[in-house]
């Protein structure tokens, strides 16, 4: 499932390092690319003087994205599986 399709400039996996959970996600490159690696040491370090709610909300819109994700996925699977089975009655 492609979830996204991102340019130049685009961020990945800072809902990982954000939510100290795992990768939603797995990022593959189309073409010769650039990267620039931020450590989730490194981003707590810049992040540390943010005002708590700050990085409550930050971490809660994280986590909610990450469940939009899940359900995208879980869609994706289900229509899937229904297509295949029209599929096969429509063959039968």
């Amino acid at each position: 499932v492609v979830l996204s399709e991102l340019k130049a400039g685009s961020v990945v996996g800072e809902m990982a390092v954000i939510s100290n959970g795992p990768r939603s996600a797995t990022a593959e490159v189309a073409e010769e690319s650039i990267l620039i690696q931020i450590t989730a040491h490194d981003f707590v370090e810049k992040i540390k003087n943010a005002e708590p709610a700050i990085q409550a909300i930050v971490r809660l819109l994280t986590d909610r994205l990450r469940h939009a994700n899940l359900q995208i996925f879980e869609t994706e699977i289900t229509l899937d599986a229904l297509e295949e089975k029209v599929n096969n009655t429509v063959s039968n």
